[in-house]
């Protein structure tokens, strides 16, 4: 073996050398302090309130910090840890300005934040999402708490307007251009889109048609923006004399979207020539605009 060794000094040669780690070295100089943090709630310094009666009008409130308010931020603020407060809140605002280090613009979130009144020393902090109660069209609610409200409110489901006249009307019908039925109107107080209905009762007595076919009309016509809305048409043929007091002219019903507000609406008659003899007149009739959306 040993003569081995000796005749390959080369190899022993390439085995690389093994470190063994030395003594920790000292201590290195500490290094500066970080930035002090700032916490991200604080209190009031004065009083809050009564605040404003509506979800509009800025006010501003004294805090010990400002620093870490956010404009456009939700805050919660009311009682903390402590003292029981005369008046605990809660209250929910938005910020809407920084004006100072120690003050912050709001405006109330909800209803229920309106006219509230909360005391000096209230804990003023980050609130997650509070929205307006009732939750607003914008924020994808109805704006109401209520079914008839929140219709109201989305321009749904409103009561109809109906203008009518009662039977005993016995109002002639005349040729020369439409006439308004008794004193039949409605009047558009909500633009949006409607559905018009019109209903005419003709009483026939003793009438006669000697020369040609004759058409009554019955027209709803918007008189504000003089414009002709349907008509319904009943054919008279040459006879007569002709007694019936219940004949109906229905107006096909249209969907209305073209009324401004305060447009009167109204149910008109004419015949294109009049009778020759005997008397043609309504008996009854009635108008109805039922609201199908609502601006």
């Amino acid at each position: 073996m040993s003569d081995l060794a000796t005749c390959c000094p080369v190899c022993q040669t390439q085995i690389a050398p093994i470190s063994i780690p030395g003594p920790q070295g000292p201590a290195g100089a500490a290094g500066t302090n970080g930035v002090a943090g700032v916490n991200a709630f604080t209190t009031l310094t004065a009083q809050v309130g009564p605040t404003p009666a509506d979800t509009t009008t800025a006010y501003t409130i004294s805090v010990a910090n400002s620093t870490w308010v956010v404009v456009g931020q939700d805050l919660i603020i009311g009682q903390g840890p402590g003292v029981v407060l005369a008046n605990p809140g809660p209250l929910a605002v938005v910020v809407t300005a920084i004006p100072a280090p120690n003050s912050i613009t709001v405006k109330n979130l909800r209803t229920a934040d309106q006219g509230v009144t909360v005391s000096s020393g209230a804990v003023v902090s980050v609130s997650g999402f509070l929205p307006a109660v009732p939750i607003t069209i914008a924020q994808g609610g109805t704006n109401a708490i209520t079914k008839a409200a929140a219709q109201t409110s989305l321009g749904l489901g409103q009561d109809s307007l109906i203008s009518s006249a009662a039977t005993g009307t016995a109002q002639t019908i005349l040729a020369g251009g439409p006439a308004q039925i008794g004193a039949i109107d409605i009047q558009i107080l909500a633009v949006g889109t409607y559905e018009l209905r019109g209903q005419v009762t003709v009483d026939f007595a003793a009438v006669t048609f000697t020369v040609a076919t004759r058409h009554i009309s019955a027209k709803i016509r918007n008189i504000t923006q003089g414009t002709l809305l349907s008509t319904g048409v009943i054919n008279c043929p040459v006879q007569g004399p002709l007694s019936f007091p219940t004949h109906q002219i229905s107006v096909p019903p249209v969907k209305y979207a073209a009324a401004n507000l305060n447009d009167h609406l109204q149910l008109a008659i004419e015949i294109d020539v009049v009778n020759t003899a005997g008397t043609l007149s309504v008996d009854a009739a009635s108008l109805e605009a039922i609201p199908l959306r609502q601006s």
